[in-house]
This record gives C-alpha cells, sequence and structure tokens, in this order.
C-alpha cells in the first residue's frame, strides 16, 4: 500500500489526502444536529415543493369539531344525534369519534350511536395510541427535532385506518411519510382546518331548504372525524409536524391523505446518496488538483445540481438523495481544496524569496556575498537549443541550493553566465558568515564537478570559479508591484562578481577578499596572492585563494540553527499594511456575521443547553434547603379510606391547611387547581374559602388562560366561595405555568407573568401581575411585586431574570432530585412528607415543620399515575411540585444560574472578534498561527468554566468558540490570499494560480521575445550615493518601467541590480508580442527623460537606457532547489539578448533590436538597418536595426493592441 501510494503522482495524493479529510469531516458534520435539522428541513422543502406540482387531494376525509361554542350556538343531544344519522344516511362510510370526551357536551348520545359510528377511546393503551395522545409513544415517533413527519406502518393509528379503508394500503413501506396538507377543500377552506360541527350541520339543513343536491357535499364513501377542539392549557397540546402544528385529528387527516395516495419514498437513500457522493466528490477533488479546476468546478456544480433537481423531482417515485451530505462533501472538499493551496502559497513565497508586505527600501547590513560562474557544459547547452537545458540548469541550481542552505545561506539569483549567493543575511551581529561563504564556495566548486560523471560530460566542462567578498551592502527588496526581487546591492556584490572572474583567469576555484580572511578569524586556510585590478576600484584589491575550512568549525556550525533571512522573507509581516488590513477586516466581519446568525436565531441551542446541562450537573449542583418540605399527595394518601374517595373534597385540603396553620411555618403552597364550584360539596368548598380568607401564608396554584376569541391571557379563576380579590391583594396566587425550551427540557422557571385580557394596549399599566407559586411564598403582599427591564423586584430584592415584556424567567439551579423516576444523582434532597401524615393533628411530623415552606403536590408513581405532572429537566423527570421548590430554593439563596444578557452576549462576540482578530493577524508562521488559536480557544473554555463555578454567570460559550472559529479561518484566509497577491508579485500570476490550483507550475518552451535593458552612467548616478539610497533609486526606476512593461503585456522576470529580463510572449495572448516589446522599449525613453528632470539630471550620457531585444526559442520554469527558487528564462536567447544590449552605447543607438524581433514584429517597427555586427561573446554576425518607433496598423495581420497606435524614439 505505502509503495502503491508513493508512485502515486503529487497531485493524485494530493487529492487523496483532501478526499480523506473531506469524508471525515463530512461524516463528523453529519453526526451532529445541525445535519439533521438540515436535512429534516430540506425533506420538508422537498415534500412541500412536491406538492405543489403533484398537487396532493383528498376528498375522502372531512374532519368536524366539537368547540366551546357549539353548545352556546343551542347545539345539543339532539342535535348532534340527527347529523349522525343524516350522515349514515347520506352513505358516508364510517363516522370516526375521535375520544370519549367529546360525548362530555353531549352524554346522552353515546348510547344511541348509529350503527357506521365509531368511537375511539383513549382509556385503553392501544386507542391512546391511535388517538396520539401516548405521549412516550408519541415522543418516539418524532424527530430529534420535536417534529412528527412518519409513523411506522405498523402503528396504531396507521393501521385503524388501513383497517378502516382497505382499499387504502402502502404494501412494502416500514414507514408512513405524511404528506402536506391540502390548500383548499371542497367547501373553499383548508381541509386542515377543523369544521365546525354546527356549522356543518347548518350546510346540510340549507341542502334541504334550499332543495339542492347534496351529492355537491360528495359524501357518499367518505369518512367523517369528530374531535373535541382544544380549549385550554390543561387539554393535549397540538402536534408539531413540518406542515405546522396540527390536533390529533388534523394529523389523521394526513395519515388518511398519504394512504389514500398511496405515496412512499424510498428508505433507503444512504446508498444511492454515498454511491453519488464516491463519483461527485472523489471527481470533484481530483479533477480541482488537475488541469482547468474552474471548469471542473462549473462542470461539478452543474452535475450536484442536476442531481440535486432528479432527487427533488423523482422523490415520489422512490429516489431520494441525501442532498445535503453531497453538498456538505463539495463544501469541504472546496474549502480544504482552497486553504491548502493559500497555506501553500506561504511555503511558495518562501521559496522564491518574497515577503509579504515588503516594502522597496532597505537596510544596510555586513553580509558575505558569493559569485559563481555558469559551468561552459551549461552555456553549450544553450547554444545548442537543447530540450534538456532546463532539466540541467535545475540540477546545477539545486546543488548551489542545498550547499547554500547547508551554511544558512541563500542563492539570490540563479540567472545568466553568474549565480549570486549570500551569507548573513539577518540583520544582526553574527560573523560567522564569512566562514560560511567561504565554506559553500569550496563546495560548490568540488560538488559541480561530481556533475560530470552524472552527466558523462568531460570535467573541464564543469570547473566552476567563485568570488568572494564580505562588507557593507543595502539589504532589501528590489522591483515594482507587479514584479520583486531580493536585493543585495552595493560595492561588495560588485568586488564579488569581479573576484569570480579574476579567479576565471587565474584558473583557482576559490578567491576570498581580505576582509573575508580577517572575518574568519583563522577560520580559513589559503594562500595570499598578489593583489588583482578589478574594474571599478581605483587601487588593486588583496587576495586569497582558500583551499579549505577548519572542519571541527564546520561540524559545529552544521548543528546550528540560524535564520536565512528574517521572519516572513528578507522584511519582517508587519501586519499593518492598508491592502491586507482591509482584507482582512472584510473577511473576518463576514466571520462574525456567520456566527451571530446562527445565535440570533436559536440554532445553537441544540448544543449550548446540553453543553450548559453537562457543566450544571458536574459543578454546579447545589443540596436542597432544609427549609422546604414537599408533602406528598402519594399512593398511601390516595388510597387511604379515611380520606373519602379521590378527588377528595376540598374539606380534606382545607383540614390540612387548618391543622398546618397551628405551626410556625414560613407558607403553604396547594399545587392543585381549584376552578370550578362543586355543586356536590359546599361545604368542602366554605372550609376551603375560610382558610384562603384567615390564612394570608397560603398560596393557591392558578394559571393564566387564554381566551381563544381574542387570544389574550384571563385573570386566574377560582371555585365561586373564594374571594378572589383578596387572593389578589395578598398575593395568595401563585402561577404554576412552566416553561420548557425547545427539546423539551424545563431549565427555566417562572418569576411573575401579566394578565392581558382586563385592559387594552393603551392600559397596560393596569393589567395585574401575578407571582409564581415560589415568589408568592414569599410576598405575603402582592404590592412588593414589581417588573423591570432585565430584572424582578421582589419585596428589597432584585432578581435578574429573562424579561419578555409580560412575564419573567430565571434559571434554576437544580439538584440531586427528590421525585426523580430514575437513579443516579446522590445528595441531600428534598423531605417528602406523605399528605395522609397531615390530616392526623396529632402526628408528630408537625414539631418539624417550625420555620418550613410547605408545597404539597402530586407525587404518586403507582401506574399510569407515575408519569402525571411530571417535568422533564437536566436532572431527569421530576414532579412539578418539586420545580417549584427548586425555584423558591434559588430566591431564597439567591443562587439562580445567571445567563449573560442578550447584550452581554453581543458586546462578548464583538471583543471576542476584535481579540481573535488582532491576536492573529500578526503571526509569521502557520505553525504560530494554530498555537495562539489554540490558546484562545483553551482560555474561553477555562474562562466558561470558571465563570459558572465561582460567580454562577452561564456565558454562551458556543457562540464564542464559533465566533473565534470563523474569525480566525477567515484571517487565515484573508491573511494568506494576501500572502497569494504577495507571491503573484514574485512570479508571474499565471504561475501562481498555478501552484495554487495545480500544486506545480509547468514549464513553458516557446519562441518569445526577450526586451534586455541596461541602465547606462550608474557610475555617475551612484555617486555620492549609500547603497540603501541607490536602492531607493532604483526601485523608483523600476515602479517606472515594470509598468510600462505591464501595459503592453511583459512581464518582468529578473532584476541584476540596474538590469532588468523582460519577456514578451509567454504570459497572455496579445497578438503581436515583437511589435510590444519594441514599443515598451522606445517608452522607456520618455520615462528616463521625466526621471531626469525629477533627479536633476542635464545630460543623457549621465543616466540613460538601452536595450535589446531578440526573437527565439526560450525555456521558462522554475530554477534553484529546496526552499531556493527563482522563475526565470534561459536560453542561447537570453544570451544573444545580452550580447547585443552591450551594443546599445556603442552604437548609439537606444533600442536595438535582431532580425528575428524586427521579422516577427510583421513590420509594425519602423527600423534603421545597423548592417551586420558580431557581437562580443557570439560566434558569428547578426544583423540589428535600431528602432525608430512602432505602428500597429501596419503590422501585418495583427490587430491594435495598445492604448497608442504609433510610439516614437
Amino acid at each position: 500500500m505505502k509503495a502503491w501510494l508513493e508512485n502515486m503522482p503529487p497531485r493524485t495524493q494530493e487529492a487523496l489526502r483532501v478526499f480523506l479529510a473531506t469524508t471525515v469531516l463530512t461524516l463528523l458534520f453529519c453526526a451532529t444536529p445541525y445535519y439533521r435539522e438540515g436535512e429534516y428541513k430540506l425533506g420538508d422543502y422537498r415534500i412541500s415543493a412536491w406538492d405543489k406540482l403533484a398537487d396532493f387531494s383528498n376528498s375522502e376525509v372531512q374532519l368536524l369539531s366539537v368547540r366551546d361554542t357549539t353548545t352556546q350556538a343551542g347545539f345539543g343531544d339532539g342535535e348532534l344525534l340527527a347529523l349522525l344519522e343524516r350522515l349514515q344516511k347520506e352513505g358516508v362510510r364510517r363516522t370516526v369519534i375521535l375520544g370519549s370526551e367529546v360525548f362530555l357536551d353531549f352524554p346522552s348520545v353515546e348510547s344511541r350511536l348509529p350503527e357506521n359510528v365509531t368511537v375511539v377511546d383513549e382509556s385503553s393503551a392501544e386507542g391512546a395510541r391511535v388517538l396520539l395522545r401516548d405521549l412516550e409513544d408519541l415522543s418516539s415517533q418524532t424527530d430529534p427535532d420535536g417534529v412528527l413527519r412518519r409513523l411506522p406502518t405498523v402503528h396504531e393509528a396507521v393501521q385503524f385506518w388501513k383497517e378502516l379503508t382497505d382499499d387504502w394500503s402502502l404494501d412494502s413501506a416500514r414507514n408512513l411519510y405524511l404528506l402536506p396538507r391540502e390548500s383548499e377543500s371542497t367547501y373553499g377552506e383548508g381541509n386542515m382546518r377543523d369544521k365546525p360541527v354546527e356549522r356543518f350541520a347548518t350546510l346540510l339543513e340549507d341542502s334541504d331548504r334550499e332543495r339542492w343536491d347534496t351529492a355537491q357535499l360528495n359524501l357518499q364513501g367518505r369518512v367523517i372525524l369528530i374531535e373535541r377542539a382544544r380549549t385550554s392549557a390543561t387539554q393535549a397540546a397540538e402536534i408539531p409536524t413540518f406542515s405546522g402544528n396540527f390536533t390529533a385529528g388534523q394529523v389523521h387527516l394526513m395519515i388518511a391523505q398519504t394512504l389514500h395516495e398511496g405515496w412512499s419514498p424510498n428508505e433507503n437513500e444512504w446508498l444511492p446518496s454515498i454511491l453519488c457522493y464516491l463519483l461527485l466528490v472523489g471527481f470533484y477533488v481530483l479533477a480541482m488538483s488537475g488541469r482547468k479546476p474552474t471548469v471542473v468546478a462549473f462542470v461539478s456544480l452543474w452535475i450536484l445540481s442536476l442531481s440535486t433537481a432528479v432527487s427533488f423531482l423523482l422523490f415520489p417515485a422512490g429516489i431520494r438523495l441525501r442532498v445535503l451530505f453531497i453538498l456538505c462533501g463539495v463544501f469541504w472538499a472546496s474549502a480544504l481544496m482552497v486553504l491548502s493551496g493559500l497555506l501553500k502559497s506561504r511555503d511558495y513565497l518562501d521559496s522564491y524569496g518574497g515577503a509579504e508586505d515588503a516594502g522597496f527600501s532597505g537596510k544596510e547590513s555586513q553580509a558575505t556575498m558569493v559569485f559563481t560562474n555558469l559551468p561552459k557544459f551549461l552555456m553549450e547547452m544553450e547554444r545548442n537549443h537543447d530540450e534538456n537545458l532546463l532539466r540541467y540548469r535545475r540540477e546545477y541550481n539545486e546543488v548551489l541550493a542545498e550547499i547554500a542552505g547547508r551554511y544558512h545561506g541563500k542563492v539570490l539569483d540563479y540567472q545568466g553566465d553568474a549565480q549570486m549567493l549570500g551569507f548573513g543575511l539577518r540583520y544582526d551581529d553574527d560573523t560567522e558568515h564569512a566562514a560560511e561563504a567561504t565554506s559553500a564556495g569550496l563546495e560548490i566548486v568540488s560538488e559541480v564537478a561530481k556533475l560530470a560523471k552524472r552527466w558523462t560530460a568531460h570535467p573541464d566542462l564543469l570547473k566552476v570559479s567563485v568570488g568572494v567578498c564580505t562588507g557593507s551592502i543595502a539589504l532589501g527588496h528590489l522591483g515594482a508591484k507587479q514584479k520583486q526581487d531580493i536585493a543585495a546591492i552595493g560595492d561588495t556584490t560588485n568586488t564579488a562578481a569581479r573576484l569570480m572572474g579574476a579567479a576565471m583567469k587565474q584558473g583557482v576555484g576559490v578567491l576570498v577578499s581580505k576582509p573575508t580572511f580577517q572575518l574568519a578569524d583563522g577560520l580559513i586556510s589559503g594562500t595570499e596572492l598578489p593583489p588583482v585590478e578589478l574594474k571599478g576600484k581605483s587601487a588593486p584589491v588583496e587576495v586569497f585563494h582558500a583551499t579549505s575550512v577548519d572542519a571541527d568549525w564546520q561540524k559545529r556550525n552544521s548543528t546550528k540553527e540560524k535564520d536565512v533571512t528574517p521572519s516572513g522573507g528578507v522584511l519582517s509581516y508587519r501586519g499593518h499594511s492598508q491592502d491586507s488590513l482591509l482584507v482582512n477586516i472584510v473577511l473576518a466581519s463576514v466571520g462574525l456575521f456567520a456566527a451571530y446568525l446562527p445565535w440570533q436565531d436559536g440554532l445553537l441551542d441544540q448544543v449550548e443547553n446540553p453543553l450548559a446541562d453537562r457543566m450544571h450537573i458536574v459543578a454546579g449542583m447545589r443540596p436542597a434547603d432544609e427549609r422546604i418540605v414537599l408533602v406528598g399527595i402519594d399512593a398511601e394518601s390516595v388510597n387511604d379510606p379515611a380520606l373519602g374517595g379521590f378527588p377528595w373534597s376540598r374539606g380534606v385540603y382545607a383540614e390540612v391547611i387548618d391543622n398546618l396553620r397551628k405551626t410556625e411555618c414560613e407558607g403553604v403552597f396547594v399545587d392543585v387547581l381549584f376552578k370550578t364550584t362543586r355543586e356536590n360539596d359546599p361545604a368542602g368548598d366554605r372550609y376551603l374559602a375560610r382558610m384562603v380568607a384567615e390564612e394570608p401564608r397560603l398560596v393557591l396554584a392558578g394559571t393564566l388562560e387564554r381566551d381563544h376569541r381574542n387570544n389574550r391571557l384571563r385573570k386566574p379563576r377560582f371555585f365561586s366561595a373564594v374571594d378572589e380579590a383578596l387572593m389578589e391583594e395578598r398575593g395568595q396566587i401563585g402561577l404554576i405555568h412552566n416553561h420548557a425550551d425547545k427539546d423539551g427540557v424545563t431549565r427555566w422557571g417562572f418569576l411573575c407573568s401579566t394578565e392581558t385580557a382586563s385592559h387594552d394596549s393603551v392600559e397596560a399599566d393596569k393589567r395585574s401581575l401575578y407571582p409564581s407559586a415560589a415568589a408568592a411564598l414569599l410576598l405575603h403582599d402582592k404590592d412588593k411585586l414589581g417588573l423591570g427591564e432585565d430584572s424582578v423586584y421582589l419585596g428589597e430584592e432584585t432578581i435578574p431574570a429573562r424579561v419578555d415584556g409580560r412575564s419573567a424567567l430565571a434559571r434554576i439551579r437544580f439538584g440531586p432530585p427528590a421525585t426523580g423516576n430514575e437513579p443516579g444523582l446522590k445528595g441531600r434532597s428534598y423531605p417528602i412528607v406523605s399528605f395522609r401524615r397531615l390530616v392526623d393533628p396529632q402526628d408528630p411530623i408537625f414539631k418539624e415543620l417550625d420555620g418550613k415552606y410547605i408545597l404539597i403536590g402530586q407525587t404518586r408513581t403507582d401506574g399510569l399515575a407515575d408519569d402525571v405532572d411530571r417535568v422533564e429537566t437536566l436532572v431527569g423527570k421530576i414532579k412539578g411540585v418539586e420545580v417549584h421548590a427548586r425555584i423558591l430554593d434559588c430566591l431564597l439563596n439567591d443562587n439562580f444560574i445567571r445567563p449573560v444578557s442578550i447584550r452581554a452576549v453581543q458586546a462578548s462576540i464583538a471583543v471576542v472578534a476584535l481579540l481573535t482578530f488582532f491576536i492573529l493577524t500578526r503571526y509569521r508562521r502557520p505553525e504560530e498561527y494554530f498555537l495562539r488559536l489554540a490558546g484562545l480557544v483553551l482560555f474561553t473554555i477555562v474562562f466558561y468554566v470558571v465563570s459558572f463555578v465561582y460567580w454562577s454567570v452561564l456565558f454562551q460559550l458556543l457562540v464564542v468558540l464559533l465566533t473565534i472559529v470563523l474569525v480566525s479561518f477567515s484571517v487565515l484566509v484573508g491573511r494568506n490570499i494576501f500572502t497569494f497577491q504577495a507571491l503573484s508579485r514574485v512570479i508571474p500570476v499565471e504561475v501562481a494560480e498555478e501552484l495554487f490550483l495545480q500544486r506545480q507550475a509547468r514549464d513553458r518552451r516557446q519562441v518569445a521575445t526577450i526586451l534586455l535593458t541596461d541602465i547606462r552612467g550608474y557610475t555617475t548616478l551612484s555617486e555620492g550615493k549609500t547603497a540603501v539610497a541607490m536602492l531607493d533609486v532604483l526601485n523608483e526606476y523600476h515602479k517606472r518601467t515594470v509598468a510600462c512593461y505591464d501595459r503592453y503585456g511583459g512581464q518582468a522576470l529578473t532584476y541584476q541590480g540596474d538590469a532588468q529580463i523582460v519577456v514578451f510572449g509567454v504570459f497572455g495572448k496579445r497578438p503581436n508580442p515583437a511589435a510590444d516589446a519594441a514599443a515598451a522599449a522606445l517608452e522607456l525613453q520618455s520615462i528616463c527623460d521625466v526621471l531626469r528632470k525629477e533627479w536633476g539630471i542635464a545630460s543623457r550620457e549621465d543616466f540613460d537606457v538601452g536595450a535589446g531585444l531578440c526573437t527565439g526559442e526560450v525555456e521558462v520554469g522554475r530554477l534553484g532547489g529546496g526552499d531556493n527558487l527563482q522563475y526565470s528564462v534561459v536560453g542561447e536567447t537570453v544570451r544573444k539578448a545580452h550580447k547585443v544590449q552591450s551594443l546599445s552605447d556603442e552604437l548609439s543607438a537606444p533600442v536595438i533590436l535582431d532580425e528575428e524581433t524586427y521579422l516577427a514584429s510583421r513590420g509594425a517597427v519602423q527600423v534603421d538597418d545597423l548592417g551586420l555586427v558580431q557581437p562580443k561573446g557570439l560566434p558569428h554576425e547578426i544583423r540589428l536595426y535600431r528602432a525608430k518607433s512602432v505602428n500597429y496598423q501596419e503590422s501585418i495581420g495583427a490587430k491594435r493592441s495598445t492604448p497608442d497606435e504609433t510610439m516614437d524614439s
């Protein structure tokens, strides 16, 4: 396997790694609730979209409802019985009564039902499941987001319909997927909307009175459902489906509709989805690693769109793809490919000697410069246009790069007949660079000689000489924004180049200057030679022929770690460049927005809440307050004959309260609703009413019921004997509403709520504010209760709360449960006293109740009663009375968990985003970035834990972490985009894109025009200027000229101090590159005129530019090796351009071109013939021309492709 992988092409290996990483990330994401919720929503949309196309309809079933207004409208037993008989007469297949509570308003009808009426009774387990009222069963059928989308075909509700209608069936399906509701019915309103039974009866009466045919109602063979509409919070809640929240009857309509359509999708959607994923994502990744990735991306997206459309359209036919699963794969693959390319851009940038925000200036530095000549073997290959030239040049350059790197140096220029290396390019006080450079020179001589055997060449053709000089240089970046190079200019560099020439003349290997020999401090062994005359030097230069360097020192030096250049290239990344800062700010803002939206929409709650629950259980549990006692209405009390049959007379509760009055308890709360008057127990009502009036410490349970006529919340209601106004005044009404999060878990407790029925919104301040049961036990005076913007005022105490305008919630701190139905958490919980004990005033338990808060509630665990009044909490399902006890506990001890406010979350998101931005934008290496990111994440988690444990403050951890991750990713992308831009300034942008998309740059062997320029009068220009000042002068010159080349489609590839090598016809698709090169060279003369005026130079002799143009076959590609690369052009045409340009001054021709360039311009360049000339270094004469102007309109077969039609010299 390993060998097989190693034999793969690099691009295929990377594609395989990306594909595996993509698959792992996709599977991890698929395990999160976000993916499941996304699939659910996508599936819902898919069914809804198909519904619009297919127009599902079901006229076979009609739903009627009995409402509160039904009996008020005079619809009684006789009317209902008449309607049922009429339906049977009209040929209705079956009338189904959903639940016996329908007969509560029609008691005499149940015994006189027609034959075709079926009653589904919820008293049996099977009936409860048919009616979808078995909460445990219903919970098992809903998806994790709480939505009912399907039912097993073996479910009682489905089987009920299959038995009711034999012609409706799903033969092979395991699940029945609920179809969306109909938009219109026969009667002009949605069938999912239940029709009041009295209205339907009126419709039949109208048909009799007006004598129109009832066949229009289409009752023949139909099924009629009748249910009791929900009227209060005490009855079953609506069932959430993807089409909305519906009653059980409306869900039965959806079941009937699905069965009627005979519709069921294929449930084995994972297999085709996985196959599609492997084909599409695998193809996408592999192709993105190859040529033309943009085309591949569009083709892949087209295929994905097609597969998505097919999945949508063929859904009812049984084909369904996990589209989101495939989309995730494509997303992760794209993200990894882009991120990998951006991260690699930094390596490429370093390898090509660039820097992200390299300034075009330099600093003076002490360094040692090395020059070595190009072997004659390679020069011969250039002359012969050998097709293997670039490969051999690379092997040679790799030797130089490997040796330079071994001695902490860098190859600065591979171009031309000589190669330049630099040592000590670090702006530091390290003096070992002299010995390092000399050691490198000696090894270059020996290692290049060894190439003769590998290349089967004569040894004399692979002899090289090396010149070494130490001194001051100007170190920085040279060029323009279109093209940058590392620069090391100054007299030291020039001297090293001259010493190389002297070494070649004397036939020695390594010639070093005296400063180099002295700085090495005895490490270099060699012979002092007579001083040599060097061009540009007024006096002879003392030199030494180096033969060796101290071996022990070389061994020690090889173990040292040194930066070759300052971090980030030659100039350190400052992190505040306007371009990079703007890009990072924009992308970081996108990341911040992407983190804020899920939090704002509550999408993080599904993970945030369980995370907080786990933290709560591990570090937030508190033992029960000993002042709170639960009095349980348990099985023993219910079955005690001494108390009478259950439900008990209210006199029983009053007797217990009367007994508790004799204690010094702090308060008593009865978690039982006493809403209606009991006609058969007036004495019990009066006794309880007297206890309410005489005992202000007593609190009774109440609820704010919704008025369905106007959707307002009405005041709590009690039996008629009690004085409701007195109870309200003294705060004896305690609300028992429960608040559950979307996952059904209660984490928040009510503190108070406002009724909305007594006054209109303009008089909202007159509405009554009611405390919760726990708050009422502490008040004993309603006037002490107040509701603020983000808090509740409870007497003198201020309780931070989540306020929504009319009610307030606080996050409960739980402890070991007293009424839990699952074993688990241990610790002190609330004691539970059996209710029946308090009936006996002599029970010793009363002595223990002084100073206690007594909460009376249901605690039965026998049979079906065990599930009654149970509330899902993070410590399990506990009885409702214990929830009130926990809220009271938190109020007594001021230990509510305090979630941060919305404003605080928004502020923390902003602060974290800013910190992440400023901390992570200043990294220099990727490993530093990831280390900082890990530190931020770790600090956030620790702060979250500490805040919760010590300060009871619950922060929104996930949104903060998501902000860090998304902003950091945005910063990383932004930073690396800027890195890519910097890379495109070091190498041509086309090559940078190839490296980014394909991970390798192709070599280019083709005919091109080479423009080589050199400054004439450089010595005069540099007089009186430091090397650093000259670097500034050269950068200004390169800035103007390179912009000119760029306008004409030229690409500057290399700078050699004041010389430039520019290639035309390799990059881009301009029709006449030879004419473009000539036009650019002629425009240089105008640029020089401007610069002379700006620099105060009077004569052309003091500053001018000579240009040579040659056209022929060249090879453009990567030179160098390892992380020391250069992208340049080689070939005999380049050498020829050097020689032609050198004749510019001698022939008094600013722009000279050879015959091949003139012919390639197709007549666009107007010239003067200079005749046959033999430049120095060329074996034969060549015809040269002086360029005068360029006229694109005269170009044969060429279109005008420059802003100016004519360029004059």
